[in-house]
């Protein structure tokens, strides 16, 4: 398993960098962007890169499935019953991208019945990549990293997110927001899902949280924050799964503190 594994994280990494060098061609050269809905932006880029991942991944894994932001599940060329699932965003991040902003990324996760065992997230534009393999730890830039060790919530800097099912019910993302204010640092909104919880693994943030997400989206970062030595539940404390649907990530010691500020925020489904 061990040989796999690394194989895989090999394979992830290196076509998530090649995925990156490709976003940096189209960044700031003016790529057009596709409304797919309000708050919703789909490039050229995100489809180059998205053919790029499953040409790479599936082609060293052929028994593998395929999940992809752009053009759903995809099964390689022996894929059977396999349990194993490449879940990938080629562009996590657009209308940053979109807009010449630096806070965008490539995330792609390996699942093995539905639980990630290996992550990759690619940030081209800031120079950091992340890498985690279940039960061995998570990495920026190849050096260990750790959550923080923040102990209460007026030292911490927590983030948050809302996408395009936010213009059509805005109150249930923002109910926790004016709480969160007066009682942290403060709380951040950059844009991008795979990043904020590649920057809660690795102490950035002392927390993040947010709902109406896909797997695509979160998988990888699940486990970089897993790795890291924290902690990942659905907004009622239970343990959070990749579907997205409700995300709280923590260093672990704010976890049961945040918590009772999301607990009775309706979910929104996705869009």
């Amino acid at each position: 398993m061990n040989a796999e594994l690394d194989r895989a994280l090999e394979i992830a990494r290196d076509a998530a960098a090649e995925a990156g060098r490709l976003l940096l061609r189209f960044w700031r050269h003016g790529v057009a962007g596709e409304e797919k809905g309000v708050l919703d932006v789909v490039t050229a880029a995100d489809r180059e890169s998205e053919r790029l991942l499953r040409s790479r991944l599936l082609g060293a894994f052929p028994a593998d499935r395929f999940l992809g932001e752009e053009d759903g599940e995809v099964a390689g060329a022996a894929a059977g019953s396999s349990a194993r699932l490449w879940a990938v965003d080629p562009l996590d991040g657009t209308v940053n991208f979109f807009h010449g902003h630096p806070f965008f990324c490539v995330s792609v996760a390996l699942l093995v019945a539905g639980a990630p065992v290996v992550s990759v997230l690619e940030a081209p534009a800031l120079g950091w990549t992340w890498t985690a393999v279940r039960g061995r730890g998570a990495t920026r830039n190849g050096a260990p990293i750790r959550v923080s060790e923040t102990r209460t919530l007026d030292r911490a800097l927590v983030a948050t997110g809302w996408g395009p099912a936010s213009h059509v019910r805005p109150e249930p993302f923002l109910a926790a927001l004016p709480a969160l204010f007066r009682r942290t640092h403060g709380v951040r909104r950059c844009g991008s899902a795979a990043l904020d919880l590649a920057l809660t693994a690795d102490g950035t943030y002392d927390a993040y949280y947010e709902m109406s997400l896909h797997p695509w989206d979160v998988a990888a970062g699940i486990l970089l924050v897993r790795e890291a030595g924290g902690r990942v539940s659905d907004y009622a404390g239970a343990e959070a799964d990749c579907s997205g649907r409700a995300v709280v990530a923590s260093n672990g010691l704010l976890h049961e503190a945040l918590l009772p500020f999301l607990r009775d925020t309706p979910l929104v489904p996705p869009v």
